[in-house]
């Protein structure tokens, strides 16, 4: 339209200069008399330019004046992005449709393009890879995100319970202190008394001094390398050997323990009562107490059996353990299995150490029990 509008303004323009040269003329054909045939010929050529201007202005007008009505019918339609993509996608898909369904023809312009969809599609290794891929992505955003809403729940709820445990702590304590030193007072008497009572606090039935004793070690052979001498004068007196007795008595030093070559020792103990067998308690010396910096000699796999006397070759098992050099150097061990029996033997069978290949050592071993109701 505003092309249009520019040429015929043009044309206007041109007609106005045509209309002025032509008065111009027609001015000096009345003042001159000489050569009428030479200014009527230029007369005649303007007035001819000027009909053409004038068909070709009018001919530009019909063109301008069709433009906007088709303009204004555009417009009355009110055609939204919206709309334009809509029928774009429906005449895509359609022309998709029929590159696809002329894939016999192979002279047809669509046969390669719809060859290489098909190598496209029937790759399900490289679809399935990018596919994985994808959720992996979408996992890990996922993982993400629900790492963080589950640390500031947990964060919350730690804050909400440090709140709390404050307050309840806040109401419950004296202002002069005395119920805390209390409850610590009364805390050490109690570990006080526990260590008093052979470090467990429970009734020791194989104990020697409580009526205990080493009935048999079985094959096992002691290990006497570095048994003190008593001597008087530079003459040796006697010795003192590694007594499977050791493991029944209270005492508990470096060195004072059963040495036995090995890893696998036996050691049948009689019980000072017979009882019914609840658990059982191994001690050790601690690591910051080993001249040699090292406790690979503590026993670490064992059994214990509970005899009816001293020729069961059979007995029954209360339980399978395992000592542990890294835990507390004394620790306890419950009977897996009950019985209904009374047992006045049990055989301790210690089946490996901790590493030590020429001998084991047991420093205590304690049976705890109950004596049954007559």
């Amino acid at each position: 339209e505003k092309i249009l509008v520019s040429d015929i303004t043009s044309l206007r323009l041109e007609f106005q200069s045509l209309t002025e040269s032509v008065k111009k003329l027609e001015k000096e054909v009345s003042l001159k008399s000489e050569g009428p045939s030479k200014h009527t010929s230029t007369v005649e050529d303007h007035n001819a330019h000027i009909i053409h201007i004038n068909t070709k202005m009018k001919s530009l007008e019909d063109q301008l004046s069709d433009l906007r009505i088709a303009l204004k019918n555009c417009c009355d339609e009110k055609w939204t992005l919206s709309d334009f993509t809509s029928s774009f996608e429906k005449h895509f898909l359609q022309a998709l449709k029929t590159m696809v369904e002329r894939d016999k023809d192979k002279t047809s312009p669509y046969y390669f393009f719809n060859e290489w969809l098909r190598a496209q599609m029937s790759d399900d290794k490289r679809i399935l890879s990018q596919l994985k891929l994808e959720l992996e992505k979408m996992k890990a955003t996922g993982a993400e995100y629900d790492a963080e809403v589950v640390e500031n729940l947990v964060t919350k709820h730690m804050e909400s319970l440090r709140k709390e445990f404050m307050s309840l702590n806040k109401a419950e304590s004296l202002s002069d202190g005395a119920f805390s030193l209390n409850v610590v007072q009364k805390l050490i008497r109690e570990a006080i008394m526990l260590y008093d009572a052979d470090k467990t606090g429970k009734v020791d039935y194989a104990l020697e001094s409580g009526g205990g004793s080493i009935l048999s070690t079985r094959c096992s052979e002691s290990y006497a390398e570095k048994d003190g001498t008593i001597s008087v004068l530079g003459l040796p007196l006697w010795s003192t050997h590694s007594s499977p007795r050791t493991a029944i008595q209270p005492e508990m030093q470096p060195g004072k323990c059963w040495a036995f070559k090995g890893s696998q020792g036996f050691l049948v103990i009689q019980l000072s009562y017979t009882i019914q067998v609840t658990g059982f308690t191994m001690e050790h010396i601690p690591l910051s107490l080993s001249p040699s910096g090292s406790i690979d000699s503590a026993p670490k796999g064992f059994q214990v059996w509970g005899l009816v006397s001293e020729k069961d070759n059979e007995g029954k098992l209360l339980g399978d353990y395992i000592f542990d050099q890294y835990e507390d150097s004394l620790q306890y061990f419950p009977a897996q299995t009950t019985y209904s029996d009374a047992f006045s033997f049990v055989e301790l069978k210690i089946l490996s150490n901790w590493g030590n290949m020429e001998y084991t050592c047991l420093y205590r071993f304690r049976v705890h029990g109950k004596q049954p109701k007559l």
